[in-house]
């Protein structure tokens, strides 16, 4: 199956369940070289709520290897089917999610709990701004212009642990918020929301899991130690961070054009955003 072929097949399933499991993007030798670089990234910031802990910090300075996962065939041409021609990389970070301890055998490792464990949705007070852009640059996705690739540098699944989501759910009136200070009054399908449906993807190292931010998504509880890749991907027109705080420092860094492309500062910032970026509108 060419490169195409296995874009219209992830296509497909993101428009019907709002996400895709690509198999076998990195081999097991690329997978253990991104542990051993993000092995000297500085632990920027840990979030502990709800029982999940997770590490995370920026990657992309450390090894070429990993700019050039924004330039690699598949993943540039999704990128661009669902955020436009135009888009860009909004932020990325290495994670690290610690198991849970004293989880007794058989114990399900879904996380039913709001905000770690299930948030997002169209209507979500802290990414209205973003799903439902006034560019509706891909007529088959109207109400997200935010992409989420995750790759997988361990084992994950519902023996595991792993990111967990509720298929089908990128469309609908949902509204979960993910944290306190988000906190807005729920209503019609927010409170309707079946949890029973959460699913913990599948995926072995060098796997990747892409899928919509106005899908219910989240964190499960975790057997083992999880290790993944993440990059958030926005159309031209959007940013969720301010540009200064996440691409700057590293654009002289791109080798080509779509690496260019990928760190390139938004060409305008939603209203209501946390600031204007450098550079917006001139």
């Amino acid at each position: 199956m060419n490169t195409s072929e296995k874009t219209n097949q992830a296509v497909k399933s993101i428009e019907e369940f709002g996400y895709a499991v690509i198999k076998n993007v990195f081999t097991e030798e690329e997978v253990n070289c991104f542990l051993k670089e993000t092995s000297q990234a500085n632990k920027k910031s840990k979030i502990n709520f709800k029982g999940i802990t997770v590490s995370r910090s920026h990657f992309l300075h450390i090894s070429e290897i990993f700019l050039n996962i924004l330039s690699q065939d598949q993943i540039f041409s999704l990128c661009q089917r669902i955020c436009g021609d135009r888009c860009r990389m909004d932020h990325a970070f290495y994670a690290h999610c610690k198991k849970n301890e004293n989880i007794k055998k058989g114990e399900s490792l879904v996380n039913k709990s709001l905000g770690s464990g299930i948030h997002g949705g169209v209507n979500c007070a802290w990414g209205m701004n973003f799903y439902r852009s006034g560019y509706p640059i891909n007529i088959n996705f109207p109400r997200t212009n935010r992409l989420n690739i995750h790759i997988s540098l361990t084992d994950t699944g519902i023996h595991r642990g792993g990111l967990q989501l509720i298929p089908s759910t990128h469309v609908g009136n949902y509204n979960f918020p993910m944290c306190k200070g988000d906190c807005v009054p729920m209503s019609g399908d927010a409170i309707n929301a079946d949890l029973d449906n959460i699913l913990i993807p599948q995926s072995k190292k060098g796997d990747m899991i892409i899928f919509l931010d106005s899908l219910l998504h989240g964190t499960s509880l975790h057997r083992f130690d999880r290790h993944n890749l993440y990059f958030m991907i926005t159309s031209a027109f959007t940013s969720m961070y301010p540009y200064s705080m996440v691409n700057k420092e590293i654009a002289h860094l791109a080798k080509n054009d779509r690496q260019k492309q990928m760190l390139a500062e938004p060409c305008a910032v939603p209203q209501g955003s946390l600031k204007r970026t450098l550079g917006s509108i001139k």
